[in-house]
């Protein structure tokens, strides 16, 4: 946002990020006057109120302070006065709307906000999870035409982070209902939506999955190993926030696996808790296969970030220098136990003794893609990601703490059972002649 402004006479002209209804904007600003060469400090005051939520706001009057007997007015018409830097309002906190905000990433998500000192109001049903401290909530359902009516009642926000949309139809609703009185769309998609996942290598330029703004639920299908119906749905989403909001207000985000603290899936949890119990523990695939899965508080920082910072469409993965024993040693090393990995390499006779990748053995996928996901984009737009033994770590302490676990069907699908356990451990001892 280094906007530069050319002031003639009184009047200066120039598009700014939008801003909601107020009668006054104040903005700070960097101004240099010509022929005075230090950076002075001023203010820029909107004479004229905007009608309604605008996507720009014209200057018609700029006061400056500290700029020597240099005074904009009409006594100095042709002065000239460039204003660079980032434009922000003045006495004001960011608005945000979280859609969700009780469970995993949104959750993550709100106390992001909350850190940066965010003016935070969340969407959620309150069934389940809790409602985070210091903030606005807002009850309702999203399949409710009247919740969101009055949801759009308590705007307006600066932007709309959603982690919760999953059906085409409810995202082009609400985007509807929230396009007047929210900014930007900052909607938590997932890698899911490409074509080629998981079997062939991503960046944000591959091709998408095709779905309608306003598909149900059950449009497209499950494959294997892909696509599915999760992943149609999701693209469906994207397109009905985009068809709204347009490209230039609308934040994509297209993470992979997610883990970190409060995670309600499992895949971590079930890891920590199967290490723990030590033994020989069936390790899948090459120790040193390279994976990808990000922290959830990463993610939300990134998405709170994508509120004021670049449009577009952003791949959210780690750097991809971890690798599964990095990750099932870190797993050891914080529970303090005995356990031995033994390692399967033979990747297809481990699917051929019917084990279901991804759930079973969870992060176990042996398809190129899996990890091979680029996020250098994201990166070039600030996304910071931590390393495994990080999120490793802060789970095991969240797990230890008594914190409430947000039941999930999802997670009753993780980890395999002990006895297919041993006896599938014991038939590749026998195969290669341990």
């Amino acid at each position: 946002m280094n906007d530069v402004i050319g002031l003639i006479g009184v009047v200066a002209i120039g598009t700014f990020p939008p801003f909601s209804r107020l009668d006054q904007h104040r903005l700070m600003i960097f101004a240099t006057v010509e022929e005075q060469e230090e950076v002075t400090e001023g203010s820029f005051e909107v004479s004229q109120r905007p009608s309604g939520l605008v996507t720009g706001v014209t200057i018609e009057r700029v006061l400056l302070r500290g700029c020597g007997n240099a005074e904009v007015s009409d006594a100095v018409v042709g002065v000239g006065v460039e204003c660079r830097h980032q434009v922000r309002q003045d006495g004001r906190m960011t608005r945000v709307l979280v859609l969700g905000g009780s469970w995993f990433l949104g959750r993550a998500v709100v106390d992001e906000a909350i850190a940066r000192g965010w003016d935070v109001t969340t969407f959620r049903r309150g069934v389940s999870g809790d409602d985070a401290p210091s903030v606005t909530t807002v009850r309702g359902d999203r399949t409710n035409a009247a919740d969101l009516r009055r949801l759009a009642g308590a705007g307006p926000w600066d932007v709309v982070i959603d982690t919760s949309g999953f059906v085409p139809r409810e995202a082009l609703a609400i985007s509807r209902v929230l396009e007047p009185v929210v900014e930007r769309y900052v909607f938590v998609s997932t890698v899911s939506v490409y074509e080629g996942w998981p079997t062939k290598p991503l960046t944000e330029d591959s091709s998408a999955l095709d779905c309608p703004p306003d598909a149900g639920p059950d449009f497209g299908y499950d494959g294997d190993p892909g696509p599915s119906i999760y992943g149609f749905t999701k693209a469906g989403c994207e397109r009905a926030v985009v068809e709204v909001f347009g490209s230039d207000r609308s934040v994509l985000l297209r993470p992979g696996v997610i883990l970190g603290p409060r995670e309600y899936v499992g895949r971590l949890p079930w890891w920590l808790r199967r290490v723990e119990r030590g033994g020989r523990v069936l390790a899948p695939g090459h120790p040193r296969r390279s994976i990808q899965p990000i922290d959830v508080r990463d993610v939300a920082k990134f998405a709170v970030e994508s509120g004021v910072g670049s449009v577009g469409v952003f791949n959210l993965t780690a750097t991809g220098q971890d690798t599964m024993e990095d990750f099932l040693v870190a797993c050891r090393e914080v529970v303090g136990s005995d356990a031995q990995f033994e390692w399967i390499t033979d990747e297809d006779w481990l699917v051929s003794q019917g084990v279901q990748q991804w759930t079973e053995l969870p992060l176990w996928r042996s398809y190129a893609g899996a990890w091979a996901v680029d996020s250098s984009r994201a990166r070039a737009a600030g996304l910071e990601t931590r390393n495994i033994r990080a999120t490793v770590n802060d789970t095991w302490s969240w797990l230890q703490s008594g914190d409430v676990v947000v039941g999930h069907e999802r997670a009753a699908e993780q980890g395999i059972d002990p006895v297919k356990e041993r006896e599938i451990i014991a038939a590749w001892n026998a195969r290669i002649g341990h």
